[in-house]
């Protein structure tokens, strides 16, 4: 992987942006995470974590595409979450690419596992892009950037580049340390 100026970086990046075609967040991640987040756009939530969740401690998956937001939770073992209390969901938003209503719940398995290093993985920028302006996608993933750092955790996003203007693409790239 390179650091986003070209340059090696001596620790792990907190924000990663994939933007190779056809390949997702968690396939991308250098790391493997033992508690994850997921926000899908073109999965649901339990087909998110049979996919992907198998092998995590925490993991919870957020459906963000579907006309309505779902999520779904799994456990490796009851021991592995004695803290996983299912998340209180907000009311449905009349759009499932709500990115507000998606940041509440994303916040709130964040503040629920902060000890365990949670890693965000976040599938499908673009289909935000599409249903709302390049500007609030920025907004949303500079406060989930955030939001992971503040529990020590790890935000790793993929994009489907080719399906956005490349100045869309150029605006987003700032917030993350890592390309792959």
């Amino acid at each position: 992987m390179t650091g986003m100026g070209g340059e090696c970086r001596p620790r792990e990046a907190d924000a990663v942006i994939v933007t190779e075609p056809d390949v997702t967040a968690v396939d991308a991640d250098p790391r493997t995470a033992s508690t994850a987040v997921g926000v899908t756009y073109a999965f649901d939530a339990e087909t998110w974590i049979r996919r992907w969740g198998a092998n995590k401690d925490r993991v919870a998956a957020v459906t963000a595409g579907s006309g309505d937001v779902r999520t779904a939770t799994a456990r490796s073992s009851p021991a592995a979450h004695t803290d996983a209390a299912p998340i209180q969901l907000p009311a449905t938003p009349p759009n499932g690419c709500d990115m507000a209503t998606v940041g509440v719940i994303v916040h709130a398995y964040l503040g629920a596992w902060e000890t365990h290093d949670p890693t965000v993985y976040l599938d499908g920028i673009e289909r935000s892009v599409a249903v709302t302006d390049p500007e609030a996608v920025f907004r949303f993933l500079h406060a989930l950037v955030a939001r992971a750092r503040a529990v020590d955790g790890r935000l790793v996003a993929s994009i489907e580049a080719h399906d956005l203007p490349a100045d869309t693409v150029k605006t987003l790239l700032p917030l993350f340390d890592e390309r792959v």
